[in-house]
C-alpha cells in the first residue's frame, strides 16, 4: 500500500457572481439609454427626409398633370357621388394606371408620410388613426381664384398664383384637403403634430419642399400678409 498519495485536485471553474450579472446588465441598460435616443432620433430625420421626398415626387406629379390637362385637380369634389378626392380618386389612378380600392390603397405609397401614426393607433383621448387618408397630406383648398374656404371646384393653374416660392400647395394633414386656415388649426391634431417634432412637410406652388414649424403657419390668413402669401401666393 502506498500512504501519502492522491490524486491532483480539480477546481470546479466557477460563473459569474450574482454582483457581476447586476453590474453587466446594468452597464449593458446605461448604453442602451444613451444610444437608443440617438438612433431613434436617425430613423425619425431619415422617414422626414423620406417624406419631403414623397412631396417633391406629387409636385412633379401635379405638373405632370398640369402639362396635360391644362389645371391642377380639385382638392375635393363634392358635386360627384361619392366625392372625389384629388389623391384617392385623381392622381393615384393617373400615376398607378388603377383605381384605389380605399384610402388604404395609399398607405405605403408618396401619399403618405412614413412618420404618421400607423393605422388603427390611438394617437389621443378619442382620436385614432381610421385609414391612410390620415396619414398624408392636405390639398389647401383656399388657392386662387376662389376667396371661399368651402368653395370645392377650383382648377388652379400656377400663373394665377403670383407668388409660387410662398404658397402652399400640399402639407402635412390628417385630412386630404385643407379648407381654410381656421379648418387647419382643427385639423393639425397630435396624429400630425408628432410627425416631425411640431413641424410640417410643406410642398410649394414651385415644386420645392421644406420643413415649417407649426407655429409659423400663420392663422388666419385674411388678418396677416403672411397669411394671404401662404395661402393664396398674394402679397
Amino acid at each position: 500500500m502506498r500512504y501519502g498519495s492522491s490524486s491532483p485536485r480539480r477546481d470546479k471553474p466557477q460563473g459569474f457572481t450574482l454582483v457581476e450579472l447586476l453590474v453587466v446588465i446594468a452597464i449593458i441598460a446605461l448604453l442602451a439609454a444613451i444610444v437608443m435616443p440617438g438612433i431613434n432620433g436617425a430613423l425619425r430625420r431619415s422617414r422626414t427626409t423620406a417624406t419631403l421626398n414623397n412631396l417633391r415626387q406629387l409636385g412633379a406629379a401635379l405638373l405632370d398633370y398640369e402639362a396635360q390637362y391644362h389645371r391642377w385637380p380639385r382638392s375635393v369634389d363634392n358635386v360627384s357621388n361619392p366625392a372625389e378626392h384629388w389623391s384617392r380618386d385623381i392622381l393615384y389612378p393617373w400615376l398607378f394606371g388603377e383605381p384605389a380600392e380605399s384610402w388604404d390603397s395609399l398607405a405605403g405609397t408618396i401619399f403618405t408620410s412614413p412618420n404618421a401614426p400607423r393605422v388603427g393607433q390611438t394617437v389621443a383621448p378619442g382620436v385614432t388613426v381610421a385609414n391612410a387618408s390620415n396619414q398624408g397630406f392636405g390639398m389647401n383648398n383656399h388657392l386662387p381664384p376662389n376667396n371661399n374656404p368651402w368653395a370645392t371646384m377650383h382648377d388652379t393653374r400656377p400663373r394665377r398664383i403670383r407668388r409660387p416660392s410662398a404658397c402652399m400647395i400640399l402639407m402635412d394633414c390628417n385630412a386630404p384637403h385643407i379648407l381654410g386656415a381656421a379648418h387647419f388649426a382643427h385639423q393639425f391634431t397630435s396624429m400630425v403634430a408628432m410627425r416631425h417634432n411640431h413641424q410640417n412637410t410643406v410642398l410649394f406652388a414651385d415644386m420645392h419642399a421644406r420643413l415649417v414649424p407649426h407655429d409659423q403657419i400663420p392663422i388666419p390668413f385674411h388678418q396677416v400678409p403672411e397669411g394671404t402669401l401662404f395661402w393664396q401666393g398674394n402679397d
